[in-house]
């Protein structure tokens, strides 16, 4: 079988980054205003400065020290004014004098205005990953949030809190944690069913079955999440279950038959049920 992943080794940003940045595909309008503003107060070369933003954004909260060397490696691999073999002493020092003035901007101040469509990005991927067909793979540190960048920084010692920090990192480990253990209960060979749910916000769910012999699962998760608040919610857009009595494992909750998602997803963007006869 196929390996499933979204962060190793060698990702050029890790999956929750591109959660991050997944969000600017539906704010383009936002998103040049505010890099307008904090280029206004910091410049140094322009392509490189938009690639900096992208990533001092999507890997907030970062120390000058990551987004230096992040920066310098894109610099030296783009090949536009320095490279690996032919470096350039002035361009570089230009380089880290942008990052440490890149790093004052309210850049964090945006990130926290998206993380919550962030989230939702970052939890639907995870557990498609999860539950899809495949043998999925967990790299270090990924059961929670996880804000890395190119190699050496996604090489970095994993840290695991005694608890998690955030919502999003509580939200991720239960999602993990829950997928994982019904794949184990789930036989070899699932199949894959995919579903479609019904109603004006059918387009923002992603859903499918693994119907087993003895267990079964479904998965749903949220996309563009943006512009599901715009609409604004899931108004009267329902999912349809196969037969039978359905938990889930994320909220609790027992479901049948036609659901509202706006209930079946008010407390996470995502749900994982299970068969669950009473």
């Amino acid at each position: 079988a196929t390996m499933t992943t979204l962060s190793t080794h060698d990702t050029k940003r890790s999956e929750d980054v591109r959660a991050r940045l997944s969000v600017l595909s539906e704010i383009p309008d936002m998103w040049a205003e505010v890099v307008s503003e904090w280029s206004a107060a910091v410049s140094f070369d322009p392509l490189l400065d938009y690639l900096g933003w992208q990533n001092l954004m999507a890997a907030w909260p970062i120390s000058v020290e990551r987004f230096t060397d992040y920066l310098l490696k894109a610099a030296r691999e783009a090949k536009t004014h320095i490279s690996w073999v032919n470096p350039d002493p002035a361009y570089e020092e230009g380089v880290r004098q942008f990052a440490r003035r890149a790093v004052k901007q309210p850049v964090g101040d945006f990130t926290g205005r998206i993380d919550g469509f962030a989230m939702a990005n970052s939890l639907g991927a995870k557990l498609v990953q999860l539950m899809m067909p495949g043998v999925p793979d967990l790299y270090q540190g990924n059961e929670v949030t996880d804000f890395s960048l190119v190699d050496p920084d996604n090489r970095r010692q994993p840290r695991y809190p005694a608890i998690p920090v955030t919502d999003w990192d509580a939200a991720k480990l239960r999602v993990t944690t829950q997928a994982l253990l019904l794949r184990r209960r789930l036989d070899p060979g699932t199949p894959y069913v995919p579903m479609a749910a019904d109603g004006e916000a059918a387009d923002h769910a992603i859903a499918f079955a693994r119907p087993g012999r003895r267990v079964r699962a479904v998965a749903v998760a949220t996309r563009l999440p943006v512009g599901l608040s715009l609409r604004p919610g899931w108004g009267s857009t329902t999912l349809t279950l196969p037969p039978g009595t359905w938990r889930d494992l994320l909220s609790g909750g027992l479901y049948t038959g036609r659901i509202p998602l706006a209930h079946l997803l008010a407390r996470y963007p995502v749900a994982l049920l299970e068969s669950h006869e009473l």
